[in-house]
């Protein structure tokens, strides 16, 4: 690898100067890392001159810039140029055409080679070739050659150094953003936030409220004197299903079968010769309760009695019975049965009861269904309400949810009862109703009625109670039209205009406005209060300022 001259040029430096250093140097590379602004590298006579000293002296030059207006220069002039000390040199694309006033004509180039006294002869009259020679930069050595002939341009190089415009935009950015959010934070710490709240003790006295007011969808006007609030009716149908698994069993084997006769014991019967007549499909069961089925009727004449022993002695023709359920339980020997609805006729069979076999199987019962409907009911209220108080709760407006009406549930289910099934699904349709009213309707009919109570023109309500009252379900002629009656404790008073008053005290200082309240008759105490906690002032807008009257003894 050639070794290398790196020499720093002046931008005040003429171009005798320059070709100078490279004619000096005594590396076969020569590096002239070129200041910013640079006038003498401006020009494409002064690069052509350049390459010309340099090929006659046999360096290879490289110009060390960044700067693009001296790219195309060096392109005419067919010099390398290279970004740092550790790029790879190259040629530069020439303009696509010249200016007139770069062209160098001949005498311009003699009378400037003449000027310039230690270019040799020789060099003058012959022309050096221009080659797109290969030029590899020591790109390992980071140390800087200093010039032989000027020691100094170093160190005059390095006041030149150019700052970071990058870095010194982004601590500006930063600055200024830091400066933005203390500014943000100070007028929202010291503006925006900052509260007041003035709390005057008083005579008041506690007031307690109870009365009772219509709400029917029917009213249509307020009606103050006869407590006659107009309602607005709210709906809203809940779905619901629960599905539970079938619990019943049931043997749907083949049901056993026999044939009975008929026995009639009635003495009554007897005296009047009365046959009875069992018709089909009544049941007759056994001391276990297994019960079978008549298929015919059976026409029974009364038996013969001795000593008023019923010998049971006429029966009836043979009866085919069927067993109630499938099962070998039924498959019974020779016995006697109770006939359902005869009291004094009995039936019994000479071979007994078979033919009956097992198979059980799982059935949806009445059970499953009534677990499902008790889970259901009144599922579905909470979620109910809520969706009626969002829509009552609009635009001024009160639901009164102790004015709920919940409709009985209709029930079906996809799977009936004695069913055979693994599970059964049951759904639940249930409508619930709520009144509601407006707010500032309410607040007329319970401050009508505390005004009827006080008999002081110079006192007024302080607080209506409406925001701790009880409402309960007077009566209720049906969904649309329902008494209610209301509960609470008002607070009446001197006559003081808050709003007067956070007009009045804005700005002041704490011990002011506690002097300032203290001197009227009607305040009995006065406590100034401020919120963040760094807050130290009196707001000096009213709006920031709430001024509570409460009782003296209110505790």
């Amino acid at each position: 690898m050639a070794a290398k001259d790196t020499v720093y040029i002046d931008i005040d430096e003429d171009i005798t100067s320059v070709i100078n250093k490279v004619e000096n140097s005594r590396d076969k590379v020569v590096a002239l890392v070129l200041p910013k602004r640079a006038t003498v590298f401006q020009s494409t006579i002064n690069m052509k001159l350049l390459k010309k000293a340099a090929s006659t002296a046999k360096k290879s030059l490289v110009l060390i810039t960044s700067d693009t207006s001296i790219l195309p220069l060096a392109g005419a002039a067919r010099l390398h140029v290279a970004k740092s000390l550790q790029s790879k040199p190259s040629i530069p694309d020439a303009p696509q055409s010249s200016h007139e006033s770069d062209v160098m004509s001949s005498d311009e180039f003699t009378e400037t080679t003449t000027k310039t006294s230690d270019v040799s002869a020789e060099g003058s009259a012959t022309a050096a070739t221009v080659t797109d020679e290969v030029i590899e930069l020591d790109n390992t050595d980071n140390k800087i050659k200093k010039s032989t002939d000027k020691p100094v341009e170093s160190k005059k190089n390095r006041k030149l150094m150019v700052p970071n415009f990058n870095n010194f935009r982004v601590k500006m950015f930063l600055a200024g953003l830091a400066l933005i959010l203390v500014i943000v934070g100070w007028v929202f710490g010291f503006i925006i936030m900052p509260k007041a709240k003035i709390l005057i003790k008083t005579d008041a006295t506690a007031s307690a409220v109870t009365m009772q007011f219509n709400i029917s969808e029917a009213t249509k006007e307020l009606d103050i004197e006869k407590a006659l609030i107009p309602g607005k009716l709210a709906e809203s149908k809940k779905t619901d299903t629960e599905k539970v698994p079938a619990t019943g069993k049931e043997d749907q084997g083949t049901k056993a079968s026999g044939n009975v006769k008929f026995y009639n014991c009635n003495i009554d019967d007897k005296l009047n010769d009365t046959d009875r007549v069992v018709p089909a499909g009544t049941t007759i069961s056994d001391a276990s309760n297994r019960i079978f089925i008549t298929q015919t009727e059976a026409v029974v004449s009364p038996s013969s009695f001795v000593a008023g022993n019923c010998l049971s002695n006429k029966p009836s023709d043979n009866v085919l019975v069927v067993a109630e359920k499938g099962g070998g339980e039924y498959n019974l020997s020779a016995r006697s049965y109770s006939v359902s609805g005869f009291t004094t006729i009995i039936a019994k069979d000479g071979n007994g009861m078979g033919g009956g076999t097992s198979k059980l199987v799982t059935i949806v019962s009445q059970d499953d269904i009534n677990g499902a409907q008790s889970k259901l009911t009144g599922r579905q209220k909470s979620a109910a309400v809520g969706d009626l108080e969002a829509r009552l709760n609009v635009e001024g407006g009160m639901a009164v949810s102790e004015a709920l009406d919940e409709g009985a549930p209709a029930f079906t289910q996809n799977v009936a009862v004695g069913k055979e099934d693994s599970e059964v699904t049951v759904t639940a349709v249930t409508t619930y109703k709520m009144l509601g009213i407006k707010t500032d309707d309410l607040k007329k009919v319970v401050e009508a009625s505390i005004n009827k109570s006080i008999t002081d023109t110079r006192r007024k309500i302080l607080n209506n109670g409406l925001a701790n009252k009880t409402l309960l379900l007077a009566s209720k002629k049906s969904s649309v039209d329902q008494t209610m009656s209301l509960s609470t404790t008002a607070t009446v008073g001197p006559d003081i205009d808050v709003n007067a008053i956070a007009r009045e005290v804005a700005g002041k200082r704490r011990g002011d406005i506690i002097a300032l309240l203290g001197t009227r008759e009607d305040i009995k105490e006065v406590t100034v209060s401020y919120s963040p906690f760094w807050v130290l002032q009196t707001p000096k807008k009213a709006t920031k300022i709430t001024v509570v009257v409460d009782q003296a003894n209110a505790k």
